[in-house]
């Protein structure tokens, strides 16, 4: 043991060992030394050695040294505060030094009076009141539920962050997939429309090609008129030339065989291309 330990912290096995006071002591006197000199606020007096008279203490009364310094843990008044003040205390860092009774200061002669060394300890639940256990067991009841809360919250939001992705990937496909249609739509609007010009420029020709056809045609009736006409004229004359020639031809035949040709049918003819020829 380095010093006197804390009430919270005495181990009394090691105090059993053979030896322990002495060392005790020597290490403790060494440890007052420094604390002092770290301390100078705190002023320690020391005892002046008497002889106790017969009548202060009686034999059954007089106690050990061992047994005043060694005190246990449970005879040291302990006093409860709540619990944040407790959380205040263990933050400080410095060391808190307390001077002995004189009834719990029992020094020797010669000897510089002790000093109790306190630290700032963090108290152990088991040296709890009922009260601070209960608020211990009420925060960390409410510890619990903000950290389910928390967790149950930060899994919704990561639900709904996967949700909203999913939503955000479809409408970018949707998006994508429109755009495409649009694009398709307006190509589709713009073949038409190159379709429907073609189709005009085709029409337009096949209109003009049936015109210019319908006109040449008229051309060749025309003139197809105009020959047929002078042909009939030319050979209209020939035929009544040659008609001429064919009644004088007749005359010049006997009787008997005019008169057998009147009677004919031939001769009905006869007399019909000469009426149509004016012969």
């Amino acid at each position: 043991m380095e010093g006197i330990k804390i009430v919270n912290e005495v181990e009394f096995e090691e105090v059993k060992k053979p030896g322990f006071l002495e060392r005790f002591k020597s290490l403790f006197r060494r440890k007052t030394e420094r604390v002092v000199a770290e301390q100078p606020g705190i002023a320690i007096l020391p005892m002046e050695p008497g002889v106790a008279e017969p009548d202060m203490l009686k034999p059954a009364e007089i106690k050990p040294v061992e047994t005043e310094m060694l005190k246990p843990a449970e005879n040291i008044p302990v006093e409860y505060k709540p619990l944040n003040e407790v959380i205040k205390t263990e933050q400080k860092t410095e060391p808190m030094v307390r001077i002995l009774p004189r009834e719990e200061n029992q020094s020797v002669a010669g000897e510089k009076p002790l000093v109790e060394v306190v630290k700032p300890v963090k108290l152990e639940r088991s040296i709890l009141g009922f009260e601070e256990e209960k608020e211990i067991v009420k925060l960390e009841d409410r510890l619990r539920k903000t950290r389910l809360l928390f967790e149950k919250k930060l899994k919704e939001k990561l639900e709904e962050l996967g949700r909203r992705k999913i939503e955000i990937e479809q409408t970018m496909i949707l998006e994508s997939h429109t755009k495409k249609d649009i694009e398709l739509i307006r190509k589709e609007e713009i073949l038409n429309k190159k379709e429907k010009e073609i189709d005009a420029i085709i029409r337009g020709y096949q209109l003009e090609r049936e015109d210019e056809l319908n006109k040449r045609e008229r051309e060749l009736i025309t003139k197809e008129k105009e020959l047929g006409g002078r042909v009939e004229e030319k050979i209209d004359e020939e035929v009544k030339k040659l008609l001429k020639v064919l009644d004088e031809l007749l005359g010049k035949l006997p009787k008997e065989i005019i008169d057998e040709f009147v009677k004919s049918e031939e001769y009905k003819l006869y007399e019909k291309v000469l009426e149509r020829y004016g012969v």
